[in-house]
């Protein structure tokens, strides 16, 4: 069962870049602002903050996290109330994803 839990955590984690990568290359403007967009699930954190938490360094590592990165490092991340505002949609494989590596990461370090 835990191996079965640690294949599904991979599998999830290259379709997660996997569609990073995919909607990077058709609008990175959006991509941008889903990395660093709030989710009320998961206790107003971003998709980049639960990377972070998780030690997901492949996701952390692409070019959309790292040019969000550089912004907040330089302070030129600035959120304006009309992105808040903006509707994006997360993907569904993307959220799975994170929780999956999230119940993972804690049921793995109990055994």
């Amino acid at each position: 069962m835990c191996l079965k839990r640690v294949v599904l955590c991979r599998f999830y984690k290259k379709l997660a870049i996997g569609v990073l990568g995919e909607c990077y290359l058709s609008d990175p403007d959006k991509v941008t602002l889903l990395v660093v967009r709030q989710m009320s699930n998961y206790d107003t954190m971003t998709p980049l903050q639960l990377a972070v938490q998780a030690d997901n360094q492949d996701f952390v590592a692409h070019a959309v996290c790292q040019n969000v990165l550089t912004a907040i490092w330089y302070g030129r991340l600035v959120q304006d109330d009309t992105y808040l505002n903006l509707k994006v949609v997360i993907l569904p494989g993307f959220i799975f994803y994170i929780e999956l590596v999230l119940i993972c990461c804690y049921n793995l370090t109990e055994f």
